[in-house]
């Protein structure tokens, strides 16, 4: 009988959580650019990209950086993602992209990897919970010597 009520409450409290989309495979996906020849103290630009897969076009909502980027050593855990600056929109037309670069310098040589982070809301509704998205690129790994 606990486990019964214990788990109609878990599913009652699920049901009124946030949704946030992660996969990539719906109507949006993130992917990220990494140039080839990554020197040891040179900026270099990470290239974040926002495709809209579907048919449909779309006002999007998001902090003043759409995306977030993170770089680690490849045997590391990558740091906390932050966004900021004010909500700005854009439009984001049916099978088209957005894309923002990112500098990095890198210190040592080595093998490192990056993950690219969108997070936006679609439409003007700030109610709705199903219109909200969190999507991350496929880790990218690359080599700077």
């Amino acid at each position: 009988m606990k486990k019964g009520l214990f788990l109609i409450c878990f599913l009652l409290i699920a049901s009124t959580a946030c949704t946030v989309n992660k996969s990539s495979d719906e109507k949006f996906s993130v992917s990220l650019r990494v140039p080839e020849n990554i020197k040891v103290g040179e900026s270099f630009d990470l290239e974040a990209i926002l495709k809209n897969n579907s048919e449909q076009d779309y006002e999007i909502w998001h902090a003043g950086n759409l995306f977030g980027i993170a770089v680690s050593k490849e045997d590391e855990e990558f740091p906390d993602v932050m966004f900021n600056g004010s909500l700005v929109n854009s439009k984001l037309p049916s099978k088209e992209t957005i894309s923002e670069k990112h500098p990095f310098v890198l210190d040592k040589p080595g093998q490192y990897k990056a993950i690219a982070k969108a997070v936006f809301k679609v439409g003007k509704d700030n109610q709705k919970n199903d219109n909200k998205y969190m999507i991350d690129s496929m880790i990218v790994k690359f080599e700077v010597k």
